[in-house]
């Protein structure tokens, strides 16, 4: 029954202390600790548990975190991105003035250092 069911509160029941009583009583200790050790063992196995569904919740937070984080980078690269656009487009803008602003200004010079 003890080996078919794994219910290792089953006690073997002593009748007389002679060699077969000592058997009994040395077999029913073997079960104490087999019952105690098996206890312990469920114990442990649900701690371990425990702590792996915390850990795995913890690290699920993690990569949440990190998934926000990533898209708050990507939104700023993004901007800066669009940022950088428009400073080269003003720059050549810059560049475009400053080029009819000299024309414009050298244009009548050259015409005054001539004359």
């Amino acid at each position: 029954m003890i080996s078919q069911e794994k219910n290792y509160r089953f006690r073997v029941v002593k009748r007389f202390d002679d060699e077969i009583g000592i058997l009994i009583d040395s077999f029913n200790e073997m079960l104490i600790q087999i019952q105690d050790r098996t206890t312990e063992l469920t114990q442990n196995r649900d701690e371990m548990e425990d702590r792996v569904n915390a850990r795995t919740r913890q690290l699920q937070d993690e990569v949440e975190e990190r998934k926000r984080t990533q898209i708050v980078v990507n939104n700023l690269l993004m901007k800066i991105s669009e940022d950088n656009e428009k400073l080269v487009r003003l720059d050549e803008v810059k560049s475009e003035f400053l080029s009819i602003v000299s024309h414009e200004l050298r244009t009548p010079l050259t015409a005054i250092t001539v004359t």
